[in-house]
């Protein structure tokens, strides 16, 4: 039986399923804390004196950090498929 090429070590596997989710933690953690400013922002809308910008900075800091915990959440489920893809390329 020949020995295949492509066999990857299962710790490397894990170390490198664990970099991608921890890379994918900080990304989910960075989107949380950009909706946390557009909910802070959003109450500033009821100050009469800093309504005008805080509800446009509000509408994008959720929208943004929407789009960032989202980035996060796909990068969280892809880590299995994207560490097998990165060591199983040439240059692994």
């Amino acid at each position: 039986m020949a020995v295949q090429d492509n066999v990857i070590p299962e710790w490397r596997l894990n170390r490198t399923i664990d970099e991608h989710r921890d890379r994918a933690k900080r990304t989910m953690i960075i989107g949380a804390m950009i909706i946390g400013a557009g909910v802070v922002a959003s109450i500033l809308t009821y100050a009469s004196s800093v309504r005008d910008l805080a509800l446009p900075v509000a509408v994008v800091a959720v929208l943004a950090g929407g789009v960032v915990l989202m980035l996060g959440t796909r990068r969280w489920v892809t880590a299995n498929v994207r560490a097998v893809r990165e060591l199983s390329s040439p240059g692994a």
